[in-house]
């Protein structure tokens, strides 16, 4: 801080003292002296929240590693798994797994071939796991083409680059292998069927020795159908389908899989429903399908009905 510097003596008029000079000469330095206390106050006032800032940081990245910690310690649990046999008769298992936190969130498709399908750990012979991008949600098998070799069903959830909704797609792939581990291939990459549907399975449901892409399809006015289509060499067409009958339970396209349709062989089944068969040509599949809201182009290529429920 700056003296005042020496105070001087002068002639005053009378009446008047020397004081109020001295009150004015020391004032400058005062003010001074009151300005640099109020830096070094405000110094001393920032340093906590500059000491706070690193210490902020800290906390977010113990928050951001306990979160990443504690997805990975979450058990992966096997929403929908089917198994299977590979070219060789090395038996498979495919199984869709589902971690994390949120609606479809955290789910991938695990395929491993193992010695023993009942003890999948530790016999473990070739493994893929992968799709999590594609937010599977059901996995079903069979050979579709006729071949001879295994093809996989897996329901997805996603986009596609035509429909930016999301909602659940069919997507079929053959099994090869790469390195020795088994890689699914993409067969055919269905943005939709026909109408909107809520479930799928898989199996030969009509005898013909292939097997059918089978889907619990959602009708207008909340009813259900299930219809079954087969492959005709570059994807699925119309096979089969059922009349529409009360949905047996809470089923909608953006909660997929939760309806439980699977394939006993040539029934279908549905919870809650019962048990569809395969008819062939009855006059009745148009209609079936016109009263099913399905588009009335293409409705020749249905040569049979699914009877049921029974």
């Amino acid at each position: 801080m700056r003296a005042a510097g020496p105070l001087t003596t002068k002639e005053h008029p009378p009446g008047t003292s020397n004081t109020l000079h001295v009150i004015f000469a020391l004032a400058p330095a005062r003010s001074m002296a009151i300005k640099g206390t109020s830096k070094a106050a405000a110094r001393q006032e920032e340093s906590p929240v500059r000491q706070a800032r690193p210490l902020g940081v800290v906390v977010l990245l113990v928050a951001l590693a306990a979160t990443l910690a504690a997805w990975a310690l979450i058990p992966w649990r096997a929403q929908s798994q089917v198994d299977f046999r590979l070219p060789d008769g090395t038996p498979g298992r495919a199984t869709v797994l589902g971690g994390g936190l949120g609606r479809q969130a955290g789910t991938c498709l695990d395929i491993r071939a193992v010695a023993d399908p009942a003890t999948p750990s530790g016999s473990t012979v070739r493994a893929y796991r992968g799709l999590g991008d594609k937010r599977p949600w059901k996995v079903a098998a069979g050979d579709f083409d006729g071949d001879g070799r295994v093809d996989l069903l897996v329901g997805v959830y996603k986009t596609t680059p035509f429909d930016r909704n999301l909602a659940p797609r069919p997507f079929v792939y053959e099994l090869g292998a790469d390195g020795g581990r088994i890689q699914p291939r993409a067969k055919w990459l269905g943005s939709q069927l026909p109408g909107p549907f809520a479930d799928l399975a898989a199996g030969d449901v009509d005898g013909d020795g292939r097997a059918e892409l089978v889907a619990l399809m959602l009708a207008p006015g909340g009813d259900v159908y299930v219809a079954s289509f087969g492959w005709n060499g570059f994807g699925f067409l119309g096979e089969a389908l059922s009349p529409t009958f009360p949905a047996p339970g809470p089923v909608s396209p953006a909660r997929p899989g939760q309806a439980g349709l699977t394939v006993r062989g040539p029934e279908v089944l549905l919870p809650g429903a019962g048990a569809f068969r395969f008819a062939p040509v009855p006059p009745l599949a148009p209609a079936a399908a016109r009263d099913a809201g399905v588009p009335e182009i293409g409705l020749d290529a249905w040569p049979g009905t699914l009877e049921g429920p029974l």
